[in-house]
């Protein structure tokens, strides 16, 4: 079972609990003065934690890869440090030091974002982008709803009911692409995209309901219990 924990602003309906859903992108990072290297590994291979080990038997399949660090994506499991790691095509191993399951430093199995971060996000115009509006991509006309701008560390636009693919500039070749405020007027461009941090339509639901909408604000948090009988 995994929970959801966000802290949004606007508001929220709907509460659930899913089980095995599987993780978009998780970054494994190893320890190479006692390991292989990141590079050691196979593009695309599948890589699995120790099944044998207390808290192992994860898997995923390897997008990128770097001197210390592999990125995973459709995850299934939770990774943990300490642990080793092999690769099924080259079984090449590595001992893992840490592990963050999406682009915030902070991430773990616990917590997960299904919102697309437009991260980069540049506002052009003088007017602001407003929470719930849509905005839509002028040359793909993909769309979504604004969550909310974050500015205090780095620009990220966080958006949901997204529909379409939606793309990032390239500021080094000139190719921009602009994505317009419906109500607000407001245009900007992104340079890149982060989440959703789980597979979409991965997973079992095993329970799900629908509430009253609650409006939430920066310093708030809820607790919601549950009760389910086999």
């Amino acid at each position: 079972m995994m929970k959801e924990e966000t802290h949004l602003r606007n508001d929220f309906r709907t509460v659930g609990i899913l089980k095995d859903p599987l993780f978009a992108n998780v970054v494994l990072t190893m320890n190479t003065s006692t390991s292989n290297s990141g590079t050691s590994f196979t593009a695309g291979e599948k890589v699995t934690q120790d099944s044998n080990a207390t808290h192992g038997g994860a898997y995923g399949y390897i997008t990128s890869r770097a001197t210390g660090t592999l990125n995973l994506a459709n995850v299934y499991g939770q990774f943990h440090s300490s642990l080793r790691i092999t690769g099924a095509d080259s079984t090449k191993t590595a001992n893992v030091r840490a592990v963050t399951t999406s682009d915030k430093s902070t991430s773990n199995a616990s917590t997960f974002d299904q919102r697309l971060r437009l991260t980069g996000f540049v506002n052009t115009s003088s007017f602001a982008f407003t929470a719930d509006e849509t905005i839509k991509q002028d040359s793909t006309d993909a769309n979504g709803a604004v969550h909310f701008i974050n500015t205090s560390s780095g620009s990220v636009m966080s958006i949901t009911n997204k529909k379409g693919n939606f793309l990032a500039t390239d500021t080094a070749s000139g190719t921009f692409y602009y994505v317009r405020g419906q109500s607000s007027g407001a245009v900007g461009y992104f340079t890149d995209t982060a989440g959703p941090d789980i597979v979409p339509n991965s997973g079992e639901i095993m329970y799900i309901e629908n509430i009253s909408p609650i409006t939430r604000d920066d310093s708030q948090t809820e607790r919601i219990k549950v009760m389910i009988k086999f």
